[in-house]
């Protein structure tokens, strides 16, 4: 529809429509541009905000480095020196195969970097992170105490590092509520001197902690350095617990708990070669349950395993000064006792047998012999062998032949030794 003016100009509805859009468009963009102003005036606050906070970084570490210069020592050549000292530090960390090793690595790394009046390290003696001992500590200043002394998660300002699990500083320690502060005080450790102290955790227990006092660096590059090295000594920690466990696994009889067979044949090679080195006798005892296929034909499986993991527990502290021990096939055991002889073999050997014929086990009774006995041959390097194979076979042969005369052990004479496992009635487990 047109619009008529006054004077009778008429105008298009048209051109009407045009001016409306127009005007909508203008008020649209003069909002729009007062918006994008509104957030133009919040960034750019935000940004002298920003600005005013690196400028304040900057002219505190402007005067930091005009003290550092003052005091000779350009600061950096410090920061230089501090990342030289954790590298090497991190690499000594990265070579360690046990925690004394670790220990040892992270008071050095303490003591390169950060060149202080005092260092500590202390390792933890129970998982749950409660008992120390310094296992390292040294410096300018003697703190009065020696490696191997003893503290707990209770004392000073090392206990609450250990019990809180968190890094801290001088000024961590000053800002918490009086009444930490005085239990701080009252506890103590004589002679510690401490600017920075850091938990070393491992899995989920404070392994050790590493201190410093008396620090050349600044308070905040000494705990970060610390926090750096702990890090990473935990690390290192955790891969040797998980090695530790492997070789515990590899070494360790899944059944019994002994020694593994191949744990034996490596240490037992080793220890008769070096006694023929030596010249230094050894006896190999190689023992098994008499009849234990009929054992497990009337009880079956899952008794024989119970039995085979009692007479393990039997056996166990009766070796207890044998420099090997270790489940060797089926229900077979084998034992090294360096330096023994023949006589001292028989005589061990017919103790274990006693100590496991005098036991009521379940379903013994129905063994061949009216109870659970054990059978054992005894072979003696040098005279039967000097490598483990030899003996090993020897033994073997020696065992079949005492359980064909009915339990019993032989020894270099072929001899059955005195049946001791009839000495005793067998008593209930």
């Amino acid at each position: 529809m047109d619009l008529t003016l006054p004077g009778g100009f008429v105008v298009p509805d048209v051109v009407v429509v045009a001016i409306v859009t127009a005007l909508v468009c203008v008020g649209a963009s003069v909002l729009a541009v007062g918006a994008s102003r509104r957030r133009f005036e919040v960034a750019l606050a935000d940004a002298w905000k920003t600005a005013g906070k690196e400028r304040e970084r900057a002219e505190n570490a402007s005067r930091e480095l005009v003290v550092e210069r003052a005091r000779g020592v350009p600061m950096v050549e410090k920061q230089e020196h501090l990342f030289s000292s954790l590298s090497r530090g991190f690499q000594d960390l990265a070579a360690c195969r046990d925690r004394d090793g670790v220990a040892q690595a992270l008071a050095n790394a303490a003591e390169r970097s950060f060149n202080p009046g005092q260092f500590l390290v202390l390792t933890a003696l129970d998982r749950d992170g409660k008992e120390f001992q310094l296992a390292a500590l040294g410096g300018e200043r003697d703190s009065g105490w020696t490696a191997g002394a003893r503290i707990n998660d209770t004392m000073g300002r090392l206990g609450l590092v250990a019990r809180r699990r968190v890094p801290m500083d001088t000024r961590d320690f000053e800002t918490q509520p009086p009444i930490v502060r005085e239990q701080l005080a009252a506890t103590e450790p004589a002679g510690f001197l401490i600017d920075a102290a850091v938990p070393v955790i491992a899995g989920n227990s404070v392994a050790a902690i590493v201190a410093v006092g008396g620090a050349s660096m600044s308070i905040d590059a000494t705990r970060a350095g610390l926090e750096m090295l702990a890090a990473h000594a935990g690390s290192v920690l955790r891969a040797i617990e998980a090695g530790f466990r492997i070789e515990r696994l590899r070494n360790t009889d899944a059944m019994t708990g002994l020694g593994s067979k191949s744990w034996f044949v490596a240490e037992g090679a080793e220890i008769l070669y070096k006694g023929r080195t030596d010249a230094t006798p050894s006896a190999l005892v190689l023992f098994g349950i008499d009849d234990f296929k009929g054992y497990v034909r009337r009880s079956g499986h899952e008794a024989a395993d119970w039995l085979l993991k009692g007479v393990a527990e039997v056996i166990k502290p009766l070796c207890k000064d044998v420099v090997l021990l270790a489940r060797w096939s089926g229900a077979e055991f084998v034992l090294l006792l360096p330096g023994a002889g023949d006589r001292v073999a028989l005589e061990f050997a017919d103790r274990i047998r006693l100590a496991v014929a005098t036991i009521d086990w379940p379903n013994g009774s129905q063994q061949t012999a009216g109870r659970l006995t054990l059978s054992a041959g005894v072979a003696l390097s040098p005279l039967d062998g000097q490598v483990l194979d030899d003996l090993i076979e020897t033994a073997s042969e020696r065992l079949i032949l005492a359980r064909r005369n009915g339990n019993a052990t032989y020894g270099t004479d072929m001899q059955p030794a005195k049946d001791a496992s009839a000495k005793e009635p067998p008593v209930t487990v």
